[in-house]
């Protein structure tokens, strides 16, 4: 079965995200607490990595990617996707995309290379709340029932 025929359905988005960084678990925390729809999860990088059969991430990628719409986001397109999807004023976040992907994705990678030393690491992956603990996926079962497909069952 391809890659593509594992991804989430087209209501349910997935941010995968570095769990040591504390810029993308602030994003990822305020992303979630946005979710009013409840159609957002998210899954530390470092957990999704360690299980087999689920979709491949670009093995370069160490800070946020979105699975949505059998699609896989990376850098500002992942960010802007979510905002926009997530946001009370999505207007604003589709008109960042009349900047060239190159610039937003320069400024991304400059704040992700820069990340861990402006905005702090945590030496192990931070632990979700338990008031949005269930929009976490930590467990090689949590994310297979998510992709809910018959190689998980």
């Amino acid at each position: 079965m391809s890659d593509r025929a594992n991804l989430p359905s087209q209501d349910q988005l997935l941010l995968i995200y570095d769990g040591q960084c504390l810029l993308c678990n602030r994003f990822i925390k305020t992303s979630l607490q946005n979710d009013n729809s409840n159609r957002l999860r998210a899954a530390a990088l470092q957990d999704y990595n360690r299980f087999e059969n689920l979709p491949k991430l670009d093995a370069k990628v160490d800070s946020i990617v979105l699975l949505w719409k059998e699609e896989v986001y990376y850098k500002s397109d992942a960010v802007l996707t979510v905002k926009t999807e997530l946001s009370s004023i999505p207007l604003f976040y589709r008109m960042l995309r009349i900047i060239p992907r190159f610039v937003r994705d320069a400024v991304y990678d400059l704040v992700a290379a820069n990340r861990h030393r402006w905005f702090g690491k945590s030496e192990s992956c931070i632990l979700p709340t338990p008031d949005l603990r269930s929009k976490y996926l930590m467990s090689e079962q949590e994310l297979r029932t998510f992709f809910n497909t018959k190689e998980y069952a």
